[in-house]
């Protein structure tokens, strides 16, 4: 017991001087907390406000599985494009070896007689079976489309239009307002986490309410202890 209470008093009195260091004082993480499965009545920046003292921001979480969507469908058209290019200009490229004898200060007939990318449009979400298309005339269609649909949505998101789901990040005036805000929240803030980098974090998930999660807590548990006990078989 002597081992573990020195330990403990060492470990408390080390985070204190990490989280202290002018490089981790000096980032947002560390004076932000998220809050999840907060009630609907309690769903407002002004509530959220008056419950915590020493705040400087409050970022409500918005239900972004559209905008998502409209992201991964042009970072798709993007990557999709760039193979497109890079083929043809390989094509391209074998077709001036060929020709070296000519001057290359028109590097566009070489592109004749080169076959452009082509791909056939999806019926379904995993059957490419309809009509077929110019790869690059495609892509770069699809990226105009989608770019101001993504921007106005972003927008939206950004005025409040859209509808919240049960999180909030909530900033500090200092690391210790944040991790007195953690270390002892109010009764209906019993899920939180603090000093999370942006890419740690999983938005899908943060609607996701106590209940499911208890779920999958108690789902994962028994499939761990089920191969627990498989493996100790002999």
């Amino acid at each position: 017991m002597f081992i573990v209470a020195k330990e403990t008093f060492f470990f408390i009195k080390l985070r204190q001087s990490y989280l202290l260091a002018p490089a981790m004082e000096s980032r947002l993480s560390t004076k932000t907390v998220l809050f999840t499965d907060i009630p609907d009545e309690l769903l407002t920046e002004s509530k959220l406000r008056s419950m915590f003292p020493q705040v400087r921001h409050v970022w409500m979480s918005t239900n972004t599985k559209d905008l998502q969507d409209l992201v991964e469908e042009r970072e798709k058209m993007a990557i999709k494009l760039e193979g497109a290019e890079v083929k043809l200009s390989k094509q391209a490229n074998k077709q001036r070896l060929k020709n070296k004898q000519e001057p290359a200060d028109a590097p566009d007939r070489f592109l004749d007689g080169v076959k452009r990318p082509t791909h056939r449009l999806k019926v379904l979400k995993f059957l490419p079976l309809g009509k077929k298309v110019d790869s690059i005339d495609y892509c770069r269609i699809q990226i105009d489309e989608l770019t101001p649909q993504i921007e106005h949505q972003q927008a939206s998101h950004w005025q409040g239009k859209e509808k919240y789901v049960g999180a909030a990040f909530v900033e500090f005036e200092t690391i210790g307002a944040a991790q007195m805000a953690f270390q002892s929240p109010p009764k209906h803030f019993a899920s939180r986490a603090i000093g999370q980098p942006p890419n740690q974090i999983v938005y899908e998930n943060l609607d996701m309410k106590k209940s499911k999660r208890t779920i999958l807590r108690i789902v994962v548990i028994a499939i761990i202890c089920a191969l627990i006990v498989f493996w100790a078989i002999p």
